[in-house]
């Protein structure tokens, strides 16, 4: 029996979903909108229900659409997952391999080893490296998103999984030189950070309830993307919050943010690498091999505590 939908169809409905409308899902696919129009159609009749409420300017799933489209996701993830593996049966070389780190990381000592492995390494990877915040790079490892991961350890996840240990990550609590808590002649405690907003980079996580850290109950908050944007948000005085020391201590020096003592400092945060206890590929075994020692000697070149 031939089924009415394909793995064509479901790409077709997760860009639309995705992107908003017919038009983006076109362009994301390199098709025009009059194929992707077609493969909507032809797939709710085929499965005799629609799938879009086109009452609207904007492609809105109906509740039967939105099921196919969660469920279909999972296919497709399936899908290329086995391609995947596939693929590293036949050659040992993965056809592509996410690396996650996470923002409190710096990138570019990462960025080098990348440049290394095209040098040195035969194969022909695609390197897909991802920032991601607090819970989202374990969301990708964990769901077959990331086949590596450069985070903090959050000890719900990591059981079961491999990892090595590369060192820590300290934090300072900052804010703009004229913030009312620079005023203060002790260290803040939780009444004093209360009154103020904090400024926190939103998780990057897709299935899993978004984690938050250096929060405290009934504190307003101001929730950004990423750490530039917190930085940028900290320097104009609209809040204060933790920085990773070594983003920090620049702009302290500088005199665009002034650290201000607190109670409860933050602890160091171990960082590891982590991956999945399951067969990988020569390019995935290159990183394990070879990540741990660049890591650690790039940052203590610039004086970081890895």
């Amino acid at each position: 029996m031939s089924l009415p939908i394909s793995l064509e169809a479901l790409r077709v409905l997760d860009a639309i979903d995705r992107r908003g409308s017919f038009a983006g899902a076109a362009d994301d696919l390199n098709k025009v909108t009059s194929a992707v129009s077609y493969t909507i159609q032809k797939l709710e009749q085929d499965m005799d229900m629609l799938l879009f409420d086109r009452q609207g300017h904007k492609a809105k799933l109906t509740p039967a659409g939105q099921y196919l489209l969660e469920q279909g996701r999972q296919l497709l993830q399936t899908s290329e997952r086995i391609v995947e593996e596939a693929r590293q049966l036949a050659n040992g070389w993965e056809s592509r391999l996410t690396l996650a780190v996470d923002s409190v990381m710096p990138v570019f000592p990462i960025l080098e080893l990348v440049g290394h492995f095209y040098r040195e390494e035969q194969g022909h990877t695609d390197i897909r490296l991802q920032e991601d915040v607090l819970g989202g790079g374990w969301d990708a490892l964990l769901n077959d998103r990331a086949d590596l991961l450069v985070a903090p350890l959050h000890p719900e996840f990591a059981r079961g999984l491999h990892q090595i240990t590369l060192g820590y990550v300290n934090f300072h609590y900052v804010a703009a030189p004229d913030h009312p808590l620079t005023r203060l002649q002790r260290p803040a405690d939780d009444e004093d950070i209360r009154q103020y907003r904090a400024i926190v980079v939103a998780d990057t996580s897709r299935d899993r309830a978004p984690l938050s850290t250096g929060l405290l109950d009934r504190q307003p908050t101001l929730t950004v993307s990423s750490f530039n944007a917190k930085i940028a948000a900290l320097k104009q005085g609209m809040g204060s919050g933790f920085l990773p020391v070594k983003m920090a201590d620049p702009l302290i020096e500088e005199g665009a943010l002034v650290q201000i003592p607190v109670v409860k400092e933050r602890e160091p945060v171990p960082v590891s690498l982590y991956w999945k206890p399951k067969p990988g590929g020569k390019a995935r075994d290159w990183f394990v091999q070879n990540l741990p020692s660049h890591l650690k000697l790039q940052c203590k070149k610039v004086g970081m505590d890895l």
